[in-house]
């Protein structure tokens, strides 16, 4: 393997962007970051072009070096005007804000114009001369011929951001900016592949002897001047790696793995609440699942003792012996996966939620019925009360409600009150689910070899069909939508930043204190430590 083989992320210079203002005497304005699309590539064999309409520019791009040679064939008033472009037959293609569709040679020459009947958004050619266009959510399929387009066919597709579009071997491939996903698109208007990309905000592809690279627009968090913090763009390119297995009714796609190290800690911080020795303390420890292959645990400040069902136990023997802390570090290789079925699926109408969840969500008070539906399509179902529940809350904590009633009239909530409506909603229609927490890596600092820090856990949904297999899905929105439209994108699907530690309550399925069972451990512990580095790639 060559060291471009080997390389993963590939920074476009010259084109970052952020709204930090720095003033003559030092000092800086930081204003919140307003996320922007301003880069669009294509490519000329294998070279790559790209366009910054933010600046005005027109440039080549070497993936192997990153070097960037701007094109000085437009002005840049003409090019901060154009709201997407491609190249094809040595041409270059420009369709700008105000609609209107023109075509240059390489030294800067107008061939055509033509000012469009509808909004298109996104473009590209394929070697037959066929024209594929996104426009309102529709992908149409022209005929192009010396200057002149007839329309084949056209049909629906999903989506909420911006898109990016190319042809290869007689598929469509449309990515999503906010669902982050891409999905295969086939004559027919048939999804064929549908797989989350590894890092958010993906707006371009190109393909480089037949691997396909995705542009992301690299939204990061940045810390410095004083340890101030602020968001800026610094876009790059990165392979994206594709795996497909068919289980059951399902194509499950999955994407580029990372290894991870994973530190769980929980501190003991009022050990006088539990009055005698010994202690036995039961942890539930990771374990493989649809998008996580754990390959090593070891214990961290005291041993594990006993292993069973998952479980392991921590003793301590008397007040000479007590630790300040203790926990896990795992090894953990992760991946996005997204479950495309090939047929209609049946859910499980079994239930996995206690006596105990049921009293505590309150699943059974008629307030909640409007979840029912009488479709007899089980994920239709769940979309439709995902959506509801998309559509009534935002992202925001909320501290004053006392039950999820009052969660669903304040309008507002977290991962767990997402989810727990979600559950309520599966109960009311007889469907299998059980909530699912861990945590996330950071995206935002994304990095290799360096210890990022998890402060909060998160919670999705596992829904179950009638074979038992369990299909994830994300528990919140994070506030996206567009015309009514919410992400599909984790939709029976996950991406790899979801690191699961256990199903159901987090008392008794990940903590409990088997010598006392009166004591709830969240009386002697708090807030648990959790760390995790980014040791590879595949």
């Amino acid at each position: 393997m060559t060291t471009f083989e080997r390389e993963r992320y590939f920074f476009v210079p010259l084109n970052k962007y952020d709204m930090v203002i720095e003033k003559n005497d030092g000092t800086l304005i930081i204003p919140p970051h307003i996320k922007k699309r301003y880069l669009y590539c294509s490519q000329q064999d294998e070279k790559i072009y790209m366009l910054n309409n933010m600046e005005g520019t027109l440039f080549s791009y070497e993936l192997t070096n990153r070097q960037v040679q701007y094109l000085f064939l437009f002005s840049q008033d003409f090019l901060k005007n154009q709201i997407y472009f491609n190249l094809h037959q040595k041409l270059l293609y420009f369709l700008s804000n105000d609609g209107v569709f023109r075509v240059f040679d390489f030294d800067g020459r107008q061939i055509s114009e033509q000012k469009l009947p509808h909004s298109w958004c996104a473009f590209c050619f394929d070697e037959q001369f066929n024209f594929y266009v996104v426009s309102e959510w529709t992908l149409q399929i022209w005929k192009y011929n010396e200057g002149n387009y007839s329309l084949l066919k056209s049909f629906p597709i999903d989506g909420i951001g911006e898109i990016s579009i190319t042809s290869k071997n007689g598929l469509i491939y449309l990515t999503d900016s906010e669902e982050n996903i891409i999905r295969a698109y086939n004559w027919d208007g048939k999804v064929v592949m549908e797989a989350i990309t590894p890092h958010i905000y993906p707006i371009g592809q190109i393909w480089l002897k037949n691997q396909l690279y995705i542009l992301y627009g690299g939204l990061w968090n940045e810390v410095g001047y004083e340890n101030r913090s602020w968001q800026e763009q610094k876009p790059f390119f990165h392979p994206l790696f594709i795996h497909e297995k068919q289980v059951n009714h399902y194509k499950i796609f999955f994407t580029n793995s990372f290894t991870i190290d994973f530190y769980y800690e929980e501190h003991i911080e009022h050990p006088e609440r539990i009055k005698h020795f010994p202690w036995v303390i039961r942890m539930k420890l990771p374990e493989n699942d649809h998008h996580q292959t754990i390959e090593e645990v070891l214990p961290l400040g005291l041993p594990f003792q006993k292993k069973e069902n998952g479980f392991v136990e921590f003793i301590v023997t008397d007040q000479t012996k007590m630790p300040t802390a203790f926990g896990f570090k795992a090894r953990v290789k992760l991946k996005s996966i997204k479950f495309l079925p090939i047929e209609k699926i049946h859910l499980s109408h079994s239930t996995f939620l206690s006596v105990q969840e049921i009293e505590e969500l309150e699943a059974n008070h008629p307030f909640f019925n409007f979840f029912i539906q009488s479709s007899n399509d089980d994920v239709e179902i769940l979309k439709y009360c995902r959506n509801l529940i998309y559509n009534q809350l935002y992202y925001e904590k909320n501290k004053k409600a006392i039950n999820y009633r009052e969660v669903w009239e304040d309008g507002y909530g977290t991962c767990g009150d997402y989810s727990s409506l979600m559950l309520i909603a599966c109960y009311k229609n007889n469907l299998a689910a059980q909530s699912a927490t861990g945590y996330k890596v950071p995206r935002f600092y994304f990095g290799h070899h360096f210890t990022l820090s998890a402060y909060y856990n998160h919670t999705w949904l596992e829904v179950y069909d009638e074979e038992g297999m369990h299909l994830p899905m994300e528990s919140s929105s994070d506030d996206k939508e567009k015309n009514g439209r919410f992400s599909q994108g984790q939709f029976l699907g996950l991406d790899w930043s979801h690191i699961k530690l256990y199903n159901g309550k987090a008392f008794p399925n990940f903590i409990s204190f088997p010598s006392h069972p009166d004591v709830h451990p969240f009386d002697v512990f708090r807030h648990p430590s959790v760390f995790m580095t980014i040791i590879d790639e595949e």
